[in-house]
């Protein structure tokens, strides 16, 4: 029954931390506040006065309804600076399932993919579920992908099928890959024939100008001819609502035909058409580009309470915490003597708070990230992480002396 409560704690969901009176820090989902934010209401009731029903209630397209597709093209279109067009863009039951399908229409049991560590943690499944073979894709300590160590490896004969990367405000290590890293890994992708499944979920959620991320890297593939190289996910699931299921594949006309050719989004007449137009609704109306101003102040707020508390609070041994200034998440890296998933991680439960250990990170167990572990700022108000900081710094000081 422990381990039973245990694995349910471990999935980071808010009805698990209620359950158990907990702040848990591993929650990677928005705040209620947020989601009462959303003017969904509004949003359904002008879809159904100026939508026709079949467009509502009716199979869609494979892609998608020509109308969100429309709609979130305009909308990216605004939000990147830079043109988007419907014909790039694949409707998606949201990201997780846009990874499943890249891998069954993209890849083999038995091809190679690389992964970076630390690395988004249930993505691994996913990959195994398909049969594929994880290999860590090398990462600046603390960093994004080394582009560099890359290369060596692709000279010196490696051949992966894919690589799984998260370059805006990487989960849970934060780090942003740079335009010129950008550049080198869709050129070593078009070079090496390997195909990138960017996660850019983040992309969005910059909480300073000087934190926007560069351009996704479809856009980027795009501007060196070669789009068939790069699948860029995006997702309402951090920008609006994670029950929403809905996001989208960019990427160039020839992938998402293949996209589409799967039996099950043929049968389903494409992916939650209804959903669809309603946040086509919310996109239109311009009411998305408030909300999204609101959700960034909101998340940056949050993102410096807790960064700033534990700056205050940590013992002066750990290294000081530098804001991402975007995404979800603070990583912490402690004394390699640490064990972030032993007796720590026990000790702030018992005082009320959690979080996910940096082990968790890592397809294969390094051990090197066991001294890490992952806060998210997203599913607390500010003074309640400022009350968890306060807590799990004086657990390390405890439990994680100077090494």
């Amino acid at each position: 029954q422990a381990g039973d409560r245990m694995e349910e704690l471990d999935l980071a969901t808010w009805e698990a931390a209620e359950l158990a009176s907990l702040t848990n820090l591993g929650i990677g989902q928005p705040h209620q506040a947020l989601l009462e934010a959303l003017p969904l209401r509004d949003a359904v009731a002008g879809m159904l006065q100026t939508q026709d029903v079949r467009t509502i209630l009716q199979y869609s397209a494979n892609t998608g309804t020509a109308g969100f597709r429309k709609a979130l093209a305009q909308f990216l279109t605004r939000e990147y600076g830079h043109a988007v067009s419907q014909d790039h863009l694949f409707t998606s039951n949201g990201c997780s399932q846009a990874i499943e399908l890249a891998c069954q229409v993209f890849a083999r049991p038995g091809d190679t993919i690389l992964v970076e560590e630390p690395s988004y943690h249930y993505v691994h499944k996913i990959f195994r579920d398909n049969g594929l073979v994880l290999e860590p894709a090398p990462q600046r300590q603390g960093g994004p992908l080394d582009v560099d160590v890359l290369e060596a490896a692709l000279r010196a004969g490696a051949r992966p099928r894919l690589l799984y990367t998260i370059p805006a405000f990487c989960n849970p290590s934060g780090a942003t890959l740079d335009l010129p890293a950008r550049r080198r890994l869709v050129a070593l992708a078009r070079e090496f024939d390997f195909l990138i499944i960017a996660d850019e979920v983040y992309q969005l959620l910059y909480y300073a100008d000087a934190a926007r991320p560069p351009p996704v890297l479809a856009r980027i593939a795009e501007e060196l001819a070669c789009p068939d190289v790069v699948l860029s996910l995006g997702s309402f699931s951090k920008i609006a609502g994670p029950g929403l299921r809905l996001g989208w594949v960019h990427t160039s006309p020839a992938r998402i035909e293949a996209l589409g050719t799967r039996g099950y989004i043929r049968s389903g007449g494409g992916l939650n058409p209804l959903v669809g137009c309603i946040m086509e609704n919310l996109m239109t109306s311009s009411r998305m580009d408030g909300f999204l101003k609101t959700l960034r102040a909101d998340l940056g707020a949050r993102e410096h309470a807790l960064v700033s508390a534990l700056n205050e609070h940590l013992p002066s041994h750990v290294q000081r915490v530098e804001p991402a200034r975007g995404g979800y998440f603070v990583w912490l890296r402690l004394n390699s003597a640490c064990d972030t998933a032993g007796p720590l991680l026990a000790a702030t439960r018992a005082k009320g708070v959690s979080y996910l250990p940096g082990i968790r990170f890592s397809h294969r167990g390094l051990a090197a990230l066991g001294a890490c572990l992952r806060l998210s700022f997203a599913f607390y108000a500010p003074e309640q992480l400022v009350a968890a900081a306060r807590t799990l710094a004086a657990a390390i000081e405890e439990h994680c002396p100077p090494a």
